[in-house]
């Protein structure tokens, strides 16, 4: 209830302690510029990996 409060978002069910833990298996964080450059940076955790990438295309 805190984090639905913190973020006014009543439909939030993610992590709501709701007699049963929450995992997260994976999770992806992309950047991207219209120039090309691109970033991800992905957390696995069925794999037990992290993996980052970087593409500059405008090279």
């Amino acid at each position: 209830m805190d984090i639905r409060n913190a973020l006014d978002r009543a439909d939030l069910m993610v992590f709501d302690g709701n007699n049963h833990e929450d995992f997260i298996d994976k999770m992806e964080i992309q950047y991207k510029e219209n120039s090309g450059y691109e970033e991800r940076l992905t957390l696995n955790r069925q794999r037990e990996i992290i993996t980052y990438h970087r593409n500059n295309l405008t090279i």
